[in-house]
């Protein structure tokens, strides 16, 4: 507990500074960054059970680059299933942005200790 308030907390609170009044992020934006890693495994885990491991982590990062644009900007997740390469896009999950939101929110609970959003959404990916 003190290495967190002595070492981690301090750092914590600069890089949330620096991501609100440097790069004006909202709440989701700081969220998203902050604990892009946390997010990116969930994601590329479901990717790799559904979907297989063949770029699993191209289809995360791709969501969650998604995920940060929508917070950013208000543009809606879509993907150009049409275009000349298609590897980092989902196949069978995360399709939608509706599913991708959902499950970012419920994700987003679970860290705060909160589960119920994050297992309604996993549910209905499973």
């Amino acid at each position: 507990m003190n290495f967190f308030y002595a070492v981690l907390y301090p750092w914590e609170k600069f890089i949330g500074g620096f991501l609100k009044y440097e790069l004006k992020a909202n709440g989701d934006v700081e969220f998203i960054f902050k604990h892009s890693q946390y997010i990116d495994r969930h994601f590329c885990n479901l990717f790799r059970d559904k979907e297989g491991g063949a770029c699993c982590a191209d289809k995360s990062r791709t969501i969650v680059n998604k995920l940060l644009e929508f917070y950013a900007t208000g543009k809606k997740i879509e993907f150009d299933y049409e275009a000349e390469y298609t590897y980092h896009l989902p196949k069978n999950i995360f399709k939608n942005h509706d599913g991708i939101i959902e499950f970012y929110v419920g994700l987003k609970n679970l860290l705060y200790g909160s589960p119920q959003k994050y297992l309604e959404a996993l549910r209905k990916v499973l």
